[in-house]
């Protein structure tokens, strides 16, 4: 056992899969700080690591999704392009992998046994939280105007391309209806076109100053480890100096969301080909995601009310003689707290009864016809 950890807590991980054993999880807690390393042991040949940082947003300029692409553009002991990957695949591993979400951004590496892990571990570590935030590395991963007036970067573009889509666009809009503007769920941290424009790499410097702390940082270790991955902890500890003088958070990094109690409504219009039908959205509060038991309840419901052909609302609404809409879907969502949406796609623009009218009179005359 290293002397700056501490063994916090043990419990247990329900795998769900029938008459299979629960996957032992051990949490440890730097001494000093509030870094933790979660070990889940789960048998296999895979040992996956992910470094979680919760990375909240108060506009649209995509800082988190921005910093996640700068992070792989090098760091100070590896100020090489492409590193971190080739460090990966070296050591029996898949590429390295990153996601941003609403409220937290995740490094991910899986590779053949721990003795991968343990090689690429001081690399990854050194790429968040010492990576390289040049103006050239963000002019081609962010945002540039080429030689001939158009705008150009990675991220622009992808989020170009993602902004407008009608499910990217009914997803917004809810959030922004259902959570007050001090939420990070109002925002969308994967940045939209109109606000990357005005982002720097200043900005982008300030905020991974703001919230990539080794106090924030997570490690979760899942695979076949050991229950105190000895070999792990022997490089944090080479790391400890830095993980000590790291400074204070700043404040808190998930500031307790509150959704608007008041009902609201919002008419939003989108680009589309179709433009004879639309789609007709709810979302509203759901269950703290701590509470397990009716968070699970409640995605069996919304399984059992939508995803059969048979199920109440598709026979209601979509497999019907005269559909009143195309698709259905029924989700919840892992937010604090967490969210559900009821989306109706592919509804007609004219009254439903107009529909049917018009429905019935064209099935009258396919049948005449025939």
């Amino acid at each position: 056992m290293s002397a700056n950890y501490i063994h916090e807590q043990q419990t247990q991980y329900e795998s769900g899969g029938a008459g299979a054993s629960p996957y032992p999880v051990h949490v440890y807690k730097h001494r000093a700080t509030e870094f933790r390393v979660v070990v889940c042991q789960v048998p296999g040949p895979l040992c996956h690591m992910a470094v979680c940082v919760p990375t909240v947003c108060a506009d649209h300029k995509g800082k988190p999704h921005t910093l996640e692409h700068m992070v792989f553009c090098g760091s100070e002991r590896f100020p090489y392009l492409g590193y971190i990957d080739a460090a990966a695949s070296h050591n029996l591993g898949q590429p390295m992998n990153a996601s941003t979400y609403a409220d937290m951004t995740i490094y991910k590496f899986a590779g053949l046994g721990q003795e991968g892990v343990v090689n690429v571990l001081p690399v990854v570590l050194d790429h968040v939280m010492h990576p390289l935030i040049q103006d050239n590395h963000f002019a081609t991963e962010v945002y540039h105007i080429d030689q001939d007036g158009r705008q150009q970067g990675v991220i622009l573009s992808e989020m170009s391309d993602f902004a407008y889509k009608e499910s990217s666009v009914r997803w917004h809009s809810l959030r922004q209806l259902l959570y007050s503007p001090a939420s990070t769920y109002a925002w969308e941290s994967g940045g939209l076109p109109q606000s990357i424009e005005a982002l720097t790499t200043d900005d982008v410097a300030e905020y991974h100053r703001e919230f990539y702390n080794y106090s924030n940082l997570t490690l979760l270790l899942v695979g076949s480890y050991d229950a105190f991955p000895k070999p792990i902890f022997d490089v944090l500890d080479g790391l400890d100096v830095e993980i000590v003088a790291s400074p204070p958070r700043l404040r808190r990094p998930m500031p307790p969301p509150r959704t608007k109690r008041e009902k609201r409504r919002n008419d939003v219009a989108y680009a589309s080909e179709k433009v004879h039908i639309g789609t007709m959205a709810f979302a509203w509060e759901g269950p703290p995601v701590e509470d397990v038991e009716t968070y699970t309840a409640l995605e069996m419901l919304i399984d059992f009310m939508s995803t059969d052909p048979a199920s109440p609302l598709r026979r209601r609404f979509t497999n019907r003689p005269v559909p009143i809409a195309g698709d259905i879907q029924f989700d919840i969502t892992d937010y604090f707290p967490s969210m559900i949406e009821l989306s109706f796609t592919e509804v007609p623009l004219t009254s439903y009864m107009s529909h049917a009218a018009e429905a019935a009179v064209a099935a009258t005359t396919r049948y005449r016809d025939a």
